[in-house]
């Protein structure tokens, strides 16, 4: 069957909030499969904040191909994996580095599966962008988008993944691009990494203390990651500064369960002054 791939207008909906209206736009090539469901489709969306004044801003681009179709196991090398995702990423999003790859395959979010069979498969590939050599760190932790009060407006950590599968990239998806402006402060002086191994005996044993009565209760590190995050500034929450931090990344484990995730950073610290930052909560 011969298909027309030519970009067709979709839909434009909108939903409602407390703290604003979340707006989606979608084009996609002539559908195909079932009715619901288009051979490539290119979705982005925007959110429109009510106070205090009104502000967009663009929060998620997301471009699939056979949706829910991408099911072969044949997938090749992770290295013939990155090459095809490289080209599509320095191609689109120049300012983009690869920095990590999920090599689970399948047990991943935002992959579509049809009428209960398997969902799609293939690597997902991480990417970030790198200023002056430091990484702006991507982590599993979404931030503070879900704390929006009257007089502010939180954001997402940025985040582009790209999933390659048997047949190719068949899916990009760029959440909360940034837009970085002017340097704030040069030459900081950061804490020697002791003192923030110190930071870290201290508070970690307090942070999982809800769950000292299991009887498998622990934490395993497996990257300690120098890199930026954003935080709110203090005298204009409307906006992020970009502040260097000490990552920890690993797994955990509760009882019987085993939390094994990507870019789960388990402790966040402040690489400069020492405090300890909630990645859940953005601060």
């Amino acid at each position: 069957m011969a298909l027309d791939e030519s970009p067709e207008p979709d839909y434009h909906s909108h939903r409602d909030t407390d703290a604003g209206t979340n707006h989606l736009i979608m084009i996609a090539s002539k559908r195909m499969y079932k009715k619901s469901l288009a051979e490539k489709n290119i979705s982005a969306s925007y959110f429109k904040l009510f106070a205090p004044h009104e502000v967009y801003y663009f929060n998620n681009l997301n471009f699939i191909v056979k949706e829910g179709y991408n099911r072969g196991r044949d997938v090749g090398t992770l290295d013939r994996a990155r090459e095809l995702a490289d080209a599509v990423v320095q191609r689109f999003f120049p300012d983009m580095v690869f920095y990590v790859a999920d090599t689970k395959m399948e047990v991943l979010p935002g992959r579509a599966s049809i009428h209960g069979g398997p969902p799609d498969y293939g690597y997902r590939l991480y990417y970030c962008r790198m200023l002056s050599g430091i990484p702006v760190t991507p982590v599993l932790q979404e931030g503070a988008a879900m704390a929006m009060d009257n007089y502010s407006y939180a954001i997402n950590y940025e985040q582009l993944y790209v999933d390659v599968g048997q047949n190719g990239v068949f899916q990009i998806n760029y959440q909360n691009p940034l837009r970085v402006g002017k340097t704030l402060q040069d030459h900081v002086s950061l804490l020697r990494f002791s003192q923030v191994l110190d930071v870290f005996a201290k508070v970690v044993p307090l942070k999982y203390a809800v769950s000292e009565s299991e009887p498998n209760n622990g934490i395993q590190v497996n990257r300690v990651v120098l890199g930026y995050m954003q935080l709110q500034m203090k005298d204009n929450p409307n906006r992020y500064q970009l502040v260097p931090v000490w990552d920890f990344i690993g797994s955990r484990t509760i009882g019987q369960e085993y939390c094994n995730e990507t870019n789960d950073s388990l402790l966040t610290i402040n690489a400069i002054d020492g405090t300890v930052i909630d990645r859940d909560y953005g601060y």
